[in-house]
């Protein structure tokens, strides 16, 4: 990992030396990385742009800021983003407003693009990546590679398609076919398609999907839908490259997909579940007569929460199982031993799952709050990096996560300071 400069190497000495077996860490961890890795809250986001915009260099969001700024730029440093940042950030703000342009840009600025991957598609690689080594099957993911990506695509899961041009060019390959078309007639035919096209359809495309200096126009089309494959390729990374910062991606979004807004809602309900369930199962045990059971009920919810995530994974067990020749029920057995060590992302949330309901038992426990779910989802990724900034709360319900991952909790930005190497002056 990362090696920070000897006055630093002492705050962070516990960072930097596993405190458990190879097996059981994430993607980082056991692996020689020449830069820190670091997840902040939104709340993190919010407070440096809200500090930046009044102006007072002591604040420390500024503070923490000018240094996490100055490390990234020097390659020794990376800030990672989420798909639960972007859901946030359109489901609480105006995207168009100052503050959220603001917010935007930050989030540009120390992340330079860089973010986890979406939850399905960290379970997905893990589980193969595990089945792999106990099955020695090979695989295309990489254990130093498959969390991270360099877009909002990346992290929202999505793939990248404007326009589906596929019934144009049968279209065009099947009159090829019937007339025996010559090349000349087949550009003659595409530029007759193209001209057809009005212009209040390239204002309306350049309006909703704004790709940088990209514009499009009748050669643009030409070659995105009738082009070669390099063609057709040049311009989807030339469109994709100019709507992937933070920036432009939220506000694309939020123009594009509205139903992206409605995904923040999809925690309400799961929130109001949680906020049930915790509270029965509070009620319940106080009428227990059985002190043991009052005091490990947490770990037993926890053991049948982590059950039942495995459990839910055996389609793909088995259609692995039958595509690379190995004993599903044997690789069920293996993947749940040492509390789903083998997964990183299930055994963030059992842990977590674990931590959460300790903190909830008792005659003076807390009662649950509707932000604890989203806490949950940002927490996750305490896996895959090696400082993780969370609220109060979260943080102390995440110290565990420090232990099993070898990596840092810490509640502020103030508290993160201390713990990021030493900038070494401009020359």
């Amino acid at each position: 990992m990362y090696h920070p400069t000897s006055r630093s190497h002492e705050r962070l000495s516990h960072v930097y030396q596993p405190l458990v077996p190879a097996v059981i860490q994430g993607p980082k961890l056991g692996q020689a990385s020449p830069f820190l890795r670091i997840y902040l809250d939104q709340k993190d986001f919010s407070s440096i742009a809200v500090g930046l915009s009044r102006g007072d260099p002591s604040n420390p969001a500024v503070v923490a800021y000018d240094k996490l700024r100055r490390l990234v730029a020097a390659g020794r440093l990376r800030v990672y983003y989420s798909v639960i940042h972007i859901i946030e950030t359109i489901r609480f703000a105006d995207v168009t407003s100052p503050r959220s342009v603001a917010h935007c840009q930050i989030v540009d600025d120390l992340t330079q693009g860089h973010c986890l991957r979406i939850r399905t598609n960290l379970e997905r690689a893990e589980l193969e990546l595990a089945l792999s080594d106990l099955f020695g099957f090979p695989t295309t993911y990489s254990r130093e590679e498959y969390a991270y990506g360099q877009s909002g695509f990346d992290a929202i899961g999505a793939d990248f398609k404007l326009l589906d041009y596929s019934a144009l060019r049968a279209m065009l390959a099947e009159r090829e076919r019937q007339e025996g078309r010559r090349l000349e007639d087949r550009q003659e035919f595409i530029q007759e398609v193209v001209q057809r096209i009005p212009d209040s359809w390239f204002d309306y495309m350049n309006q909703q999907f704004p790709a940088g200096d990209f514009r499009w126009n009748r050669d643009a089309v030409a070659a995105a839908v009738f082009g070669t494959e390099e063609e057709r390729a040049a311009t989807r990374l030339t469109v994709r490259a100019g709507i992937t910062t933070f920036s432009q991606f939220v506000p694309y979004y939020a123009r594009t997909r509205p139903d992206i807004a409605t995904w923040g809602h999809i925690l309400d309900p799961m929130s109001s579940v949680w906020i049930d369930c915790v509270g029965s199962i509070q009620q319940r045990m106080s009428q227990v007569a059985d002190a043991h059971t009052r005091a490990t009920w947490h770990r037993q919810v926890a053991e049948a929460f982590g059950k039942s995530q495995l459990a839910g994974r055996q389609e793909e067990i088995r259609a692995l199982a039958a595509q690379h020749g190995f004993d599903a029920e044997l690789a069920e057995r293996r993947l749940s031993e040492g509390e789903l060590q083998r997964l990183p992302y299930s055994r963030a949330m059992r842990v977590w799952t674990e931590a959460y309901l300790a903190k909830h038992k008792g005659a003076t426990a807390r009662k649950p709050k509707d932000g604890d779910v989203r806490d949950l989802h940002h927490c996750m990724n305490a896996a895959y990096v090696d400082i993780l900034v969370m609220d109060a709360f979260a943080a102390d319900i995440s110290r565990p996560l420090a232990d099993a991952f070898g990596m840092r909790v810490v509640k502020s930005l103030a508290e993160l300071i201390p713990l990021l190497p030493d900038v070494e002056p401009s020359s």
